[in-house]
């Protein structure tokens, strides 16, 4: 054979071996997440997911990437759903593995009450997963996995030797206290959280929804203190996500109905969107418009969320239940109040605040954080 083929084997060798060095180190990354979890250490875990995918991102100039949505998700953004994250790693064993492990983990912390069959189907997934990966990273929960599905079988019940994670979680009735927080919640007037937004008054607000690093840097460093600047970091995320997730949706299922855009109304549909624009074809025409998202109005976004909301509850499927379909669309409705309250509309975020709540107590959580802030968590 020629030293030309030769040279060329050895080039591909050395591409394969590279990436097989990154795979292993973002792997690594994902698994100390994943075991603060476990060892409920809930804020430090959802802090350094988001170190490790601004890391991971700036690294792989890809935002998508499959394990960058994996530390996105165990940070906390809810544009990042389990849905989105089963997609991605599909063909992938190894982060096939990771994004079941992490969505466990994740609802374990997250779920005020936990859906037995759903926890087994991601627990068994990423068992059956695991088997196809050769890293160390991905498998080092296997043996656990097995106990852990005996705990989702007997009603998620406190097992000797399990992890803190799941020790502190028992099935029980709503909380007296989570009962409190949503009523709380939803007794908010609008006077009393406008006031509480004084803080956040300098907040940047791009008509194109594309937030530059040094306009959010800048105002980040002008907040007060460390807490205030690290919770208000999570809700900047789940801001700047809202766009790309209503992209990802769009690419799967196309708006239809009335568009309303800052030159004018339409009837017709919403065919795609990218990062710079979105694709109209209005009734009756032969051909799509482009348009940018600075054409957009807040009304259309508002209006683009309760549309797949709606589309989230009326849907179907051999895993969802009406409980876990209800969750996802109080979710939606949640990452719209996020961006309402960060452009100033606080009736409007106050108002999905309150109605991801109603639909779905598992949304308390984030409200809470949406209004108040990150709460100390005695065992992180």
């Amino acid at each position: 054979m020629s030293k030309r083929f030769y040279m060329c084997l050895l080039i591909l060798l050395t591409a394969v071996r590279l990436q097989a060095d990154i795979d292993t180190k973002e792997f690594e990354a994902i698994a100390s997440i994943i075991d603060k979890y476990l060892n409920n250490k809930v804020d430090a875990a959802e802090e350094e997911a988001l170190e490790t995918t601004s890391r991971i991102a700036e690294k792989k100039g890809d935002t998508n990437a499959t394990s960058v949505l994996i530390t996105d998700y165990l940070s906390g953004n809810m544009s990042v759903t389990p849905e989105l994250l089963l997609i991605a790693s599909e063909k992938k064993p190894s982060e096939a593995a990771l994004a079941y492990i992490s969505i466990f983990v994740r609802k374990v912390a997250s779920d005020i009450r936990l859906n037995q069959d759903e926890m087994l189907f991601y627990l068994d997934n990423y068992l059956k997963a695991q088997e196809s990966s050769s890293s160390p990273s991905v498998k080092k929960w296997a043996a656990g996995a097995q106990t852990w599905k005996n705990w989702c079988s007997n009603s998620f019940q406190l097992r000797a030797g399990m992890p803190r994670l799941l020790a502190s979680k028992v099935s029980t009735p709503l909380s007296a206290n989570i009962k409190e927080s949503i009523k709380n919640i939803t007794s908010t007037s609008l006077e009393e959280f406008t006031k509480s937004r004084e803080i956040f008054k300098k907040r940047p607000c791009p008509k194109s929804l594309d937030f530059t690093k040094n306009l959010l840097q800048s105002y980040i460093d002008s907040l007060p203190d460390t807490k205030t600047k690290k919770d208000e970091i999570k809700r900047m995320g789940v801001v700047k996500g809202l766009k790309t997730y209503l992209i990802k949706l769009l690419a799967k299922t196309p708006y239809q109905g009335q568009i309303k855009l800052k030159s004018g109304k339409y009837n017709g549909a919403i065919s795609m969107a990218n990062e710079n624009v979105i694709v109209i074809m209005k009734k009756g025409a032969t051909k799509s418009e482009a348009f940018g998202w600075k054409e957009v109005p807040m009304e259309q976004i508002i209006v683009l969320v309760e549309y797949f909301a709606d589309i989230r509850l009326k849907g179907t499927g051999a895993f969802v239940s009406p409980a876990e379909r209800a969750r996802h669309a109080a979710q939606e409705y949640l990452q719209l109040a996020f961006f309402l309250d960060w452009f100033g509309n606080y009736s409007g975020a106050l108002k999905y605040i309150k109605k991801a709540v109603e639909l779905s107590p598992d949304a308390s959580k984030d409200a809470i954080f949406l209004v108040k802030g990150s709460q100390p968590n005695p065992s992180s």
